[in-house]
């Protein structure tokens, strides 16, 4: 992953100190991401900074038990900042589905196609500037709050009994993900049943995200993060497709 992540031996940490090195990385994704908001023009920007966001947070999820130091409020400031990006990448994914059926439109329908895409632009526009300013603010504060929390983990050693490793304790969660996939992929029945394809797909995603950190020490995890990209990008296409029907 990041730099942070270069040194050998995470599986044989306790779990707290690399859960922190881990969610540190990914805090710093999100920070760089945050500074590449401010140009209009780097159309990636938003993508990254939510994808930083969601591996942050299902970091702090998945290893909450071992992460007691990391106040609740802050949590919720984090899942509030990533909501709010929702409305500019759901009209983003809309607008680039439209420019992509853009040849396909009738010549008599193409007043109202430009009419919804020039509407979708001053929307976006609109949720961009609302990023800008306030929630732009609000990332720089959890930022600071969270890193300071992260770091003094990290490097604090515990006095108590020894912490269990970082590798045993992923490999539960591996397992408690897998099971509770296969579980919610078992209820999907059709094209319909799109609260369990939702469910699916982000239950593959946070999977996905356990194993990423593992890419550097096992290569079972490396065998895996492919099929499961894949996973995401079907499932995430078939999400998109029921934001477009809103």
């Amino acid at each position: 992953m990041i730099k942070r992540l270069s040194r050998q031996g995470l599986l044989l940490q306790p779990v707290e100190q690399a859960v922190c090195r881990i969610a540190l990385t990914h805090l710093d994704a999100a920070r760089a991401a945050h500074e590449r908001l401010k140009d209009a023009s780097d159309t990636e920007a938003l993508h990254d900074f939510r994808v930083a966001l969601r591996r942050l947070r299902s970091v702090l999820r998945a290893y909450r038990p071992w992460l007691k130091n990391i106040p609740r409020k802050l949590r919720r400031r984090l899942r509030t900042l990533a909501r709010s990006t929702n409305i500019a990448r759901d009209t983003e994914v809309m607008i680039g589905w439209l420019k992509h059926e853009r040849r396909s439109v009738r010549v008599r329908d193409r007043a109202g196609f430009n009419w919804l895409l020039a509407r979708l632009d001053q929307r976006r526009e609109e949720a961009y500037a609302g990023l800008a300013d306030e929630d732009l603010r609000e990332f720089g504060d959890i930022d600071g709050r969270l890193r300071a929390a992260l770091t003094l983990m990290e490097s604090s050693r515990p006095e108590t009994a020894p912490q269990p490793r970082f590798a045993g304790v992923t490999t539960e969660l591996i397992r408690q993900y897998s099971a509770d996939l296969i579980e919610c992929l078992a209820g999907i029945q059709s094209v319909e049943d799109f609260e369990a394809i939702h469910a699916a797909r982000i239950l593959g995603k946070r999977l996905r995200y356990l194993l990423e950190p593992l890419a550097s020490e096992t290569r079972p995890a490396v065998a895996m993060i492919g099929p499961m990209k894949q996973f995401q990008d079907r499932f995430g296409a078939l999400c998109d497709a029921f934001v477009q029907a809103r």
